[in-house]
């Protein structure tokens, strides 16, 4: 049976009406993740921190490193208020075998590039002090601290690679900055850095209460 006539233009007009709301819903969604990215920015625990680290766009379309941080070849991998985790390409391989070989060998520049030269910027700037901790120290807050290390079938991790770096204030942390590695199974292996910097009062009690002062002191090589 063919449509004719009316019936014909109401079927038109369902259609175009439709794609209407569809597109409708699309831009309510960008819209409402715009303003999310926006807020997690303004309303970050640690502004000064933050603003040194990664920027937003006046609309909340696009977020993105800071130039500095940006041409070391860092990515953001992970934002929320309290915590900003940065993801960069270390190794890219044929297979897991090489990768464990390029970790084996790895020279860590955690006190060197841009994500941790940033960092102890802003701690100079607000008069604080960064001190540097031994790697072992990294695998226990990458257990108790979310980062972009996900669980995946084929993958291997290092979290005791690179030195952590603590900002103090006095004798009280403020933030932290520490780093883990993984490798995924793909189309031959590629294996991530993330450089991951935790702030604000919940956190930093966190840390207070689950690593005793003796326990850093163990830990501890000097300062920045």
């Amino acid at each position: 049976m063919q449509l004719r006539g009316p019936v014909y233009l109401i079927s038109i007009m369902l259609f175009i009406s439709g794609c209407a709301q569809i597109e409708t819903a699309i831009e309510d969604f960008q819209a409402a993740q715009d303003q999310q990215r926006l807020e997690t920015f303004e309303e970050s625990t640690d502004k000064q921190l933050v603003e040194a680290l990664y920027e937003v766009s006046e609309d909340g379309s696009e977020r993105s490193p800071v130039p500095s941080i940006r041409e070391d070849g860092f990515s953001l991998a992970q934002v929320s208020r309290s915590a900003v985790s940065f993801e960069k390409e270390m190794f890219s391989r044929p297979n897991m075998d090489s990768v464990r070989r390029d970790m084996n060998s790895y020279r860590s520049e955690a006190e060197e590039d841009a994500v941790a030269k940033a960092y102890a910027e802003v701690a100079e700037d607000r008069g604080n002090e960064v001190r540097v901790y031994r790697p072992q120290l990294g695998e226990r807050l990458a257990r108790m601290y979310q980062t972009p290390v996900g669980d995946y079938d084929e993958s291997a991790e290092w979290f005791d690679r690179d030195r952590v770096l603590i900002e103090f204030e006095d004798e009280r942390p403020v933030s932290v900055l520490f780093r883990s590695h993984q490798a995924r199974t793909s189309v031959g292996v590629t294996s991530n850095q993330y450089a991951t910097v935790i702030m604000g009062d919940e956190n930093i009690r966190h840390l207070e209460d689950t690593i005793t002062r003796s326990e850093l002191e163990e830990e501890y090589i000097g300062e920045m």
